[in-house]
């Protein structure tokens, strides 16, 4: 039985084409792949119990009180639990920084006052100082000075340097004044 040349013609061109949609196919699948969205994020934030969970650390703002700096300014003292989830211990400074990303009051950065760690270390021990190992757990206090008490203090959180959209408000109106000491009570 002989095949027409005419007919292998066919069967050569089909051939060709189902080749060619192939290796499109092929690439189209593979561009696809490299436009995939990126991971949904490893953080999480719980708002009622102001606790932010990222990758390295996970910080829970405790409470928070009006003082008056050391140079006689405005300032409020936020009291952190910060808890260190890597694998490696770090500067907790560092740490901190690398979770709080922004704190501001009507949409002005706020300046750090004052940064004093937990009363398990010595009350003098500077902040960039202080290490906390994987799972530890330390109480950081940090002072801001502020514009007045009228205006909510904003905490903005980061995992990675990326805004993580996750803001924990503080309204100062309300709170009690304190006196300068660190660790009068304990925060619950």
């Amino acid at each position: 039985i002989s095949i027409p040349n005419k007919f292998k013609e066919i069967v050569r061109m089909t051939f060709k084409k189902i080749l060619g949609l192939l290796a499109l196919a092929c690439l189209t699948i593979i561009g696809l792949s490299a436009c995939t969205p990126e991971k949904e994020p490893t953080w999480t934030y719980d708002k009622n119990k102001m606790l932010f969970t990222g990758q390295d650390a996970s910080v829970q703002v405790l409470s928070a009180t009006k003082i008056e700096s050391p140079e006689g300014q405005k300032a409020v003292r936020v009291h952190y639990k910060l808890t260190n989830s890597s694998k490696e211990t770090m500067n907790a400074y560092t740490l901190l920084m690398k979770v709080v990303l922004d704190v501001k009051q009507e949409k002005e950065e706020v300046k750090v006052a004052t940064l004093v760690f937990s009363k398990d270390d010595d009350r003098d021990k500077i902040a960039n100082k202080t290490k906390i190992a994987p799972k530890e757990v330390k109480e950081i206090v940090v002072d801001y000075a502020v514009a007045d008490f009228d205006h909510d203090l904003s905490i903005d959180f980061s995992d990675y340097g990326t805004e993580a959209n996750a803001t924990a408000k503080l309204s100062l109106q309300n709170l009690e004044k304190a006196p300068v000491k660190y660790f009068d009570k304990k925060a619950q």
